[in-house]
């Protein structure tokens, strides 16, 4: 939790403190920013310069916790699909100890040291869209909708970068997003497309 997040606790009464600590709702990022799909190298570029010329500073996107590159290339294409259809999730969640301030607090991850929580997949689905690895809609590229409704420079990612100096903190919070979900099978999946088939 941020200080303040402590703070507000510390002065709910006993019985909400309780159900404070039992729900344990995620901490908002300490800093939010709207990224453009078509900005992502640049900015991913700028970060990667201010984190590492830093002392203690690094720039890891697949840092040990995560779970690496995991998608398949029709995943990428449909979440890509997804972006410019509007229903995509679009949070990507860094962490990053004195992104905003120096860190007041000691810890066991340095300040600039900037690392991908969660939305690596969505991340890099992103960069090799972007990148002309592959196109969308069956025939696609980025540079295919510049200047169209669809121009990767109008629809963005959201970046949420959090302040964990503690690294059981930061896999406390990167085990709280990621626990307990259930992927869809291709067979439910199928299910449900049959279902639609029905209907339509």
């Amino acid at each position: 939790m941020t200080t303040a997040q402590n703070r507000f606790v510390a002065n709910l009464p006993p019985e909400h403190q309780e159900m404070y600590a039992l729900i344990h709702p995620l901490p908002d990022a300490a800093y939010t920013m709207d990224c453009a799909i078509a900005s992502i190298e640049k900015t991913l570029a700028t970060i990667e310069r201010d984190c590492t010329d830093t002392p203690s500073g690094c720039f890891e996107l697949e840092p040990d916790f995560q779970r690496g590159h995991v998608w398949s290339q029709a995943q990428q294409v449909a979440y890509v699909e997804a972006i410019f259809r509007k229903t995509a999730p679009n949070r990507i969640m860094f962490n990053c100890p004195g992104w905003t301030r120096e860190s007041t607090t000691a810890g066991d991850i340095n300040d600039n040291e900037f690392q991908c929580i969660d939305g690596l997949q969505r991340l890099t689905a992103c960069r090799k869209f972007m990148a002309g690895e592959f196109a969308v809609f069956g025939k696609y590229k980025a540079q295919d909708l510049k200047g169209t409704p669809f121009d990767p420079r109008r629809f963005t990612l959201q970046f949420c970068i959090y302040e964990f100096n503690s690294r059981a903190d930061l896999l406390n919070h990167y085990l709280r997003i990621n626990a307990g979900g259930s992927v869809h099978t291709p067979e439910e999946l199928d299910r449900v497309r049959a279902l639609l088939a029905l209907v339509a």
